[in-house]
């Protein structure tokens, strides 16, 4: 997997201050996928597959954050 680092990157609570949710209700909006990263429990954690996380550490790329606002905010005219 390649991550583009220059970019600039969010936590769920900067995410959430933009967008009016709590930092729960961002991690369901944003699963682990293309422009979004867990640090704290990724495929090579010990229990990643066998434990649901309490936690999630993501990091949500501003391309991610773009792309979701374009699918799911409404457009004003």
């Amino acid at each position: 997997m390649i991550v583009k680092l220059e970019q600039e990157w969010y936590t769920l609570k900067e995410v959430g201050l933009l967008l009016k949710m709590t930092p729960v209700t961002v991690a369901r909006h944003f699963p682990i996928g293309p422009g979004v990263i867990d640090v704290a429990t990724g495929p090579g954690h010990p229990n990643a597959r066998y434990k649901k996380p309490t936690r999630r550490h993501l990091r949500i790329s501003a391309d991610a954050l773009e792309r979701w606002m374009r699918e799911h905010m409404p457009v004003a005219s």
